[in-house]
């Protein structure tokens, strides 16, 4: 048959057909919090592997359920040479009792798998001719499943404990168009803010420079927003979420400077603190450009500063600010 299509009203759905419908979701440990499908490395060439501290461990492989309630050891033998044992899931359309088994494959069973058959790595134990189980190398993999939701307040969200939602669960909240992970430790769980990309525009007309003064650009007007959450400006002090940013501030007066030094730069809104750019006006010219790139603190607000030798009340600058969150 070249073409089918299921599930069939009133009609069985075939384990393959399962697979593709439910299994699309993806594969993988669901994660509780309590460490599900740790592993233990006896001395007597076995390793055990643990259901979660908060019940039994679950995992989905290719659409079909595995739960583990109690304890299970697995024998990983002594070699003559160096062997890599895979301690995961492995779903077999052929088991009808048990779908999907805890089991150990070594390198070679795993890339001799048949038709139909699939493996969820969990641990990997490497081990070399003569090695004690305790000097093998352990890595440990546990693909959780994490769900991506999406939900229309932020404020909503950060309110809710993590542990209501399986580790690592990631939810879009449209209000701030920012996503937040359900992440930190069983006994101190967090919502744990994601990167977001944006940028905020605005300018500020005729901004008071006093001659001989270095001084902060006032409350900018903002000319474009978008997906911009994590910007608060407040009376020229501008103050960014921890991220990284690409800044830039254009200084522009009215006709060419021709009275001594002036400049724009970007810096912290204290006064004292040091300037992390700064671009000069030399005499001629009206127009100055400073662009600065680098990871911003959400605890050190930042400001657009301006200084001109000799200011006049007829060639008072205007000044543009662009920030763009690029992680």
């Amino acid at each position: 048959m070249a073409e089918t299509s299921f599930p069939l009203v009133g009609a069985d759905l075939s384990d393959d057909a399962w697979a593709q419908t439910v299994g699309a979701s993806g594969s993988g440990v669901l994660d509780d919090w309590g460490n599900p499908y740790a592993i233990v490395l006896n001395i007597n060439d076995t390793v055990t592997v643990k259901p979660s501290t908060r019940g039994p461990a679950r995992a989905v492989v290719n659409g079909f359920g595995h739960q583990l309630d109690v304890t299970k050891t697995l024998t990983v033998p002594a070699v003559t040479a160096s062997t890599t044992y895979n301690i995961g899931l492995l779903y077999d359309p052929e088991n009808a009792t048990m779908p999907v088994l805890l089991t150990v494959l070594t390198a070679p069973q795993l890339a001799q798998l048949a038709p139909g058959r699939v493996f969820l790595p969990l641990h990997s134990i490497v081990r070399a001719a003569g090695q004690t189980l305790a000097a093998a190398t352990l890595l440990t993999l546990l693909p959780a499943l994490q769900p991506r939701l999406l939900s229309a307040s932020k404020d909503a969200v950060l309110a809710a404990s993590p542990l209501r939602f399986l580790k690592g669960t990631t939810i879009e909240c449209t209000d701030v168009k920012r996503p937040y992970r359900a992440g930190g430790t069983l006994t101190s769980p967090t919502w744990e803010a994601g990167p977001t990309q944006g940028t905020w525009q605005g300018t500020r007309t005729a901004q008071n420079v006093g001659s001989g003064q270095r001084v902060a650009a006032l409350t900018f007007s903002p000319t474009v927003v978008r997906d911009a959450g994590w910007m608060d400006m407040q009376a020229g002090a501008f103050k960014l979420d921890d991220g990284h940013y690409v800044i830039s501030a254009t200084m522009k007066l009215g006709a060419p400077g021709s009275d001594g030094r002036s400049f724009v730069e970007i810096a912290p809104a204290n006064a004292s603190a040091d300037s992390l750019a700064r671009a000069p006006l030399p005499d001629g010219e009206y127009i100055a450009t400073v662009t600065w790139n680098g990871w911003v603190s959400a605890s050190n607000p930042l400001a657009v500063w301006l200084f001109q030798q000799h200011a006049s009340t007829a060639n008072k600058p205007d000044v543009k600010l662009s920030v763009t969150r690029i992680a």
